[in-house]
């Protein structure tokens, strides 16, 4: 991320997850037998480019978290594609030129016991 020039990025190439098939079978809570996980990969590249100019947001405004920072609305282009060999299923997005952001925000943020005066507590 360089936010004084507006832009971000973020990607992968063959990245290992599992398919768990369901969220249900994610959780280990489902209300069938267990579903075998299915080795698959992604690959995704995404993109923000700042369309505004940056917004503070002090700690005050959220005095119970700490919460605060500088941030900038953002336009976003992503591509994916993943492939799970074992079902033969193969997909792959629209180029990341076709995106259309619906939101898009990069920032530097601060929060919880990080953002206290004091430097780091300890548990």
């Amino acid at each position: 991320m360089n936010f004084d020039l507006g832009t971000a990025a973020m990607w992968a190439t063959n990245w290992a997850i599992k398919d768990y098939t369901n969220i249900f079978n994610s959780t280990g809570i489902g209300p069938g037998p267990e579903i075998p996980v299915i080795p698959s990969w992604v690959s995704f590249s995404t993109n923000w480019t700042a369309i505004g100019p940056p917004t503070q947001l002090p700690n005050a405004t959220m005095p119970t978290t700490g919460f605060g920072g500088v941030f900038r609305n953002s336009s976003a282009q992503i591509s994916w594609s993943a492939r799970e060999p074992a079902a033969n299923f193969e997909f792959e997005s629209d180029p990341a030129s076709t995106s259309t952001t619906v939101s898009g925000v990069i920032g530097r943020e601060k929060n919880g016991k990080f953002f206290s005066e004091g430097g780091l507590e300890e548990d």
